[in-house]
């Protein structure tokens, strides 16, 4: 196949990863899809894209993925979050470079260990840059679903985002041996991991099962959600707006509880100072 060829077909691939990874999200919530989001990604870098731009194919996925998930929240908002999609293109584009190489060198024995522990211990590593923090996390998509991430409570959020890109590289691991023939995998490893993968998916899903005690009855809330972010608002030099959204956010949380609401929820960056 031509360079030309091979180098449009992986963008595609990875393009397509890219937007599965955003209807995953909210506000689609296409929880299912972010088991099997990077399949395309997987198949670009490690198969079809030429060697020496293989880390095209991560950063294509990731950049639009922080298009589409993150643009439409912090677009216009004067925050370097804004550019923050360039970031993740970089940071993928550089980050992943010799990446097929090794793997190619090594067997694929690290192909797994290496997808899971390279995107939880980013994650893990952007909990700590401001405003971004949790943000994003693949976990993230299946918050529609409580029958399936109760475990997070034994293993924290970042047990299930490992669950998710384990699934991910297990099976793109496994349509690589299919496909790809030249590719040095072992097919009796392939087998061990997908044979690991569905234990490890099922024990999950089991647990979860186990510790899913859903309560009768009901609670009623309120949501307190000012037109404009108090936060934003004060950055921007607008104190006397902050002040005022303050003062009716307060107001408007007395009427609720007056209504009879249990539970009162304030949008992120509603203090302007420390409470």
């Amino acid at each position: 196949m031509r360079f030309s060829v091979r180098l449009l077909l992986g963008l595609g691939l990875a393009a397509l990863s890219g937007g599965l990874l955003v209807l995953a999200y909210p506000p689609y919530n296409l929880w299912p899809l972010a088991w099997v989001a990077l399949l395309p990604m997987i198949l670009a870098q490690f198969w079809l894209m030429p060697r020496r731009l293989s880390s095209l194919a991560s950063a294509t996925t990731m950049g639009l993925w922080g298009l589409g998930y993150f643009g439409p929240v912090f677009g216009g908002s004067g925050l370097y979050m804004e550019w923050l999609p360039l970031a993740i293109f970089l940071i993928a584009l550089l980050g992943d470079m010799g990446v097929r190489a090794f793997h190619e060198r090594t067997g694929y024995r690290y192909f797994v260990w290496q997808g899971v522990s390279n995107w939880v211990g980013i994650e893990m590593i952007r909990g700590f840059v401001p405003i971004a923090a949790t943000w994003g996390f693949i976990a993230y998509t299946q918050h529609t679903q409580p029958w399936l991430i109760q475990p997070v409570s034994v293993f924290s959020i970042y047990g299930m985002s490992a669950l998710i890109v384990l699934v991910n590289f297990v099976l793109g691991q496994g349509l690589l041996g299919l496909l790809y023939k030249e590719a040095p995998l072992s097919p009796l490893r392939v087998r061990r991991w997908l044979w690991a993968g569905a234990l490890a998916l099922l024990g999950w899903v089991s647990l979860s099962l186990w510790l899913y005690r859903p309560e009768p009855g009901t609670l009623r809330v309120a949501a307190i959600q000012p037109a404009t972010s108090p936060i934003l608002t004060q950055n921007r030099g607008q104190t006397a707006l902050a002040q005022a959204t303050l003062e009716r956010m307060k107001a408007q949380t007395l009427e609720a509880a007056r209504q009879g609401a249990r539970l009162i929820v304030w949008p992120e960056g509603a203090f302007t100072f420390d409470p």
